[in-house]
C-alpha cells in the first residue's frame, strides 16, 4: 500500500489498511501480514496493531531490514434480533452468530 505525500497524515493509510483488514474478515481470516522496509512504515503498522514477527537484515544492497509484521484480526459477530428463532434454543433466548462463517483461503 502506498499513499501519495500530499494525503499522507490525513488518516488515508488507516482507513485503506481497516478497508483491507474488514474484508479479509469477511473472508473468514484470523491474521494479517504484511511487510515494509525500516526507512518506510513500521511505525505506521505498529500503530495499527501489528507487532513485528521478523526481521531480515541488510535486504537490500543499502543494509535496510525488512520487517514482516502480523495482526490477530478480531472475530466479527453480529447479535442476532431477539425475534429470532433459534434452533433448539428457549424461545426469547438470543445469540450471537459469527457473519464471515465461511472460510476462504487468505
Amino acid at each position: 500500500m502506498a499513499v501519495r505525500v500530499e494525503w499522507r497524515r490525513h488518516r488515508v493509510g488507516g482507513r485503506l489498511l481497516d478497508v483491507a483488514e474488514e474484508e479479509a474478515r469477511r473472508r473468514g481470516c484470523e491474521y494479517a501480514c504484511v511487510d515494509t522496509m525500516s526507512f518506510q512504515a513500521p511505525d505506521f503498522y505498529i500503530r495499527h496493531g501489528y507487532q513485528i514477527a521478523e526481521r531480515l537484515p541488510d535486504w537490500d544492497s543499502h543494509g535496510h531490514e525488512k520487517l514482516l509484521l502480523t495482526k490477530q484480526l478480531e472475530i466479527q459477530y453480529q447479535a442476532l434480533p431477539s425475534s429470532a428463532n433459534l434452533r433448539g434454543t428457549s424461545p426469547g433466548m438470543t445469540g450471537k452468530i459469527v457473519t464471515n462463517a465461511v472460510n476462504y483461503p487468505c
